[in-house]
């Protein structure tokens, strides 16, 4: 048996656990594994620039997002919070997760990961000052960057939460993504005529054509 396990490169009992690494960690808990993180943005405000930090959570597997919450000083009230809307047993976005790696930023607090955990998603923290170990989040922000908010002068929250809120909805319903098999995450149902045949091809415009879909309209 010994042999058999070298011969696969599987350690021994006493050492599997020890010396599991992250990519057999990921791999083990694939379909219930989400990740979050936050990022920066900066608006203009009345008095000048103003950074908001956005909160996200990402299904590692769909690569599906859920933008949870903006705000310019996240606490840990405003956490516990975005976790029980989370957690929700009816919408919320973590209500099948088992796991949920996070950075170790301060405002994810002891409480914060009782709350989650005792809704049955065990918090992962990855080590200090290794954003390769959530690469998942780190795409997802290069992304809203690159292809939404580094385009505009962003005023103000409100602003921004309407970028945002058109960016997610492209994102999940409209936008291939090449790590599923340049698949739509949740893709709407093609449009039909009453004799069954397929619409005409059409193009879905957002944010002043700065985001285009190509599909079919209804007839």
């Amino acid at each position: 048996m010994a042999t058999i396990l070298a011969e696969a490169g599987i350690e021994p009992a006493p050492e599997r656990n020890r010396k599991r690494s992250w990519g057999h960690f990921l791999k083990s808990h694939w379909e219930t594994l989400y990740a979050c993180d936050f990022f920066s943005v900066e608006t203009l405000g009345v008095f000048g620039t103003v950074r908001y930090m956005v909160f996200f959570v990402i299904e590692v597997k769909s690569r599906a997002v859920q933008i949870t919450g903006v705000r310019i000083a996240p606490d840990g009230d405003w956490m516990k919070q975005i976790a029980r809307n989370l957690l929700d047993p009816v919408d919320g976005f973590l209500s099948r997760a088992t796991h949920l790696i996070h950075d170790r930023d301060p405002v994810f607090t002891e409480a914060w990961t009782a709350l989650l955990e005792s809704g049955g998603a065990k918090c992962v923290p990855i080590p200090a000052q290794s954003p390769n170990c959530n690469p998942h989040a780190e795409r997802f922000v290069k992304t809203v960057r690159n292809e939404c908010l580094d385009h505009f002068v962003i005023f103000g929250e409100r602003h921004l939460r309407h970028l945002l809120k058109e960016f997610g909805e492209h994102y999940l319903t409209e936008r291939h993504h090449q790590a599923i098999g340049s698949q739509i995450i949740r893709p709407r149902a093609a449009p039909s005529n009453d004799n069954g045949t397929l619409g005409v091809i059409g193009c879905r415009s957002r944010l002043g054509g700065l985001l285009n879909y190509y599909g079919r309209d209804a007839a």
